[in-house]
């Protein structure tokens, strides 16, 4: 299978029909409206909707937009890009797929829609398959088609490689995962909110819990417990699952822009509480508002994160058992819910005696599997919007951006003779 994999314009209202088609709008529609209701219900959840169910949330503004105006907008977001992108390649590869690979692809785009994950690990299958065939592989979607397996193969020339793409979890190896985080975050929304400070002031509530953060609502009870404790009376406060302390800041020493996204918002607390309390955290919940002052609370472990070591638990496995060992095999990893920032950290970071480091990791895998070619990390880039003037015709493209580290095994026998 091969095809230009650009998103056109002129085919958009087509490409919207069909994808629709696949599973019904049903599927979408309880979706999005599932992720307003818990936005609703929990102020602090926003941000992380809008990571890891993009698509689905551009998909219900584009759509939005179309049933206001009877138009489809140019992307103007990046999440609406990857949206757009995503749409087109899922429209011609099921327009191209065998009737057993579209009941599959219907299948995975139900599954997304249903799951913790999203649409995310889908996108990247199409994201990997899209940049193949840029590079002129053609792509035969084994996985959908055959059943079992890796998820490509890409083939050019005389070369055939075998192709498996893993959305990896920002949330594997830590103590603190994200998800659990926000649904703690729930119950802490009215403490907090009616701990606010007055104008000009802050409130910073750390809290270490003894092992991992859980889904449990007795745990995050008791959490907010010992948080409420520690708001009313200001003065530290613990139980057998925290340990809680208070300190008192001016808000105004925080840059924010007037109208900062909350992202923005998160990464100046972020940054804040790193040169203000000496904490690097990722750990955040924020309150703040030109009517009052800022509250933010932090929560971390008291056990080290052991994520790349669990990451590279999970490729392990999954290399030695999705690959036929036939062929030389390239193994694609989106570490879902990190930045390019991130992934330069993971890039850089080493650390003597433990699994640290993106080099250190691929060197594990590539070393003991001959079969495995090449190892592809990579995180979600920045999308740029470019305008040129040609005569009369204003021409606009979009393009994703963004840092791939890639590692080759120089051991296996093809390893000069194929460059993806």
């Amino acid at each position: 299978m091969h095809f230009a994999p650009e998103a056109v314009s002129a085919e958009t209202a087509a490409t919207f029909r069909r994808v629709i088609s696949i599973v019904g709008w049903d599927a979408w529609k309880n979706r999005i409206r599932d992720l307003e209701a818990q936005t609703k219900h929990n102020p602090f959840i926003t941000n992380f909707f809008n990571e890891r169910f993009a698509i689905e949330i551009a998909f219900g503004e584009i759509r939005e937009h179309f049933l206001a105006t009877g138009r489809f907008a140019d992307p103007k977001t990046a999440e609406q890009y990857r949206c757009y992108a995503f749409l087109a390649m899922i429209a011609r590869v099921h327009q191209r797929l065998n009737q057993h690979g579209r009941r599959q692809l219907a299948g995975a785009i139900q599954k997304g829609l249903n799951g913790d994950f999203g649409l995310g690990p889908l996108a990247f299958e199409m994201r990997v398959a899209a940049e193949l065939m840029r590079r002129n592989f053609d792509v035969e979607f084994s996985d959908l088609e055959l059943g079992g397996g890796f998820d490509f193969l890409a083939t050019r020339d005389e070369y055939a490689v075998e192709i498996e793409c893993k959305h990896v979890s920002g949330d594997i190896g830590r103590k603190i995962p994200k998800h659990f985080l926000y649904k703690l975050g729930e119950t802490l929304a009215p403490i907090l909110g009616a701990a606010r400070p007055e104008v000009g002031r802050g409130l910073f509530v750390d809290v270490t819990i003894p092992s991992n953060l859980t889904r449990g609502l007795d745990q995050h009870r008791s959490i907010a417990d010992i948080v409420s404790r520690t708001l009313a009376t200001r003065e530290n406060a613990e139980n057998a699952d925290c340990f809680a302390s208070l300190q008192t800041f001016d808000s105004n020493e925080i840059s924010l822009k007037r109208r900062s996204s909350i992202a923005d918002a998160e990464a100046a607390f972020r940054d804040y509480v790193s040169k203000r309390f000496g904490l690097q955290t990722s750990n955040l919940l924020a309150i703040w508002g030109a009517a009052n002052g800022t509250l933010l609370f932090s929560i971390k472990s008291s056990r080290p994160d052991a994520v790349l070591t669990k990451i590279l638990r999970t490729l392990k496995d999954d290399t030695d058992r999705q690959f036929s060992k036939q062929l030389p095999a390239v193994l694609f990893v989106h570490f879902a819910d990190l930045t390019q920032e991130n992934l330069l950290e993971l890039a850089t970071e080493e650390r003597r005696g433990r699994v640290t480091g993106l080099q250190r990791m691929a060197s594990i895998l590539l070393g003991k599997r001959p079969h495995l070619h090449t190892a592809v990390f990579m995180a979600d880039g920045d999308v740029l919007r470019r305008e040129t003037q040609d005569g009369e015709a204003k021409r606009v493209s979009i393009q994703e951006s963004g840092k791939t580290y890639y590692f080759v095994n120089h051991e296996h026998p093809a390893a000069n003779l194929i460059t993806l």
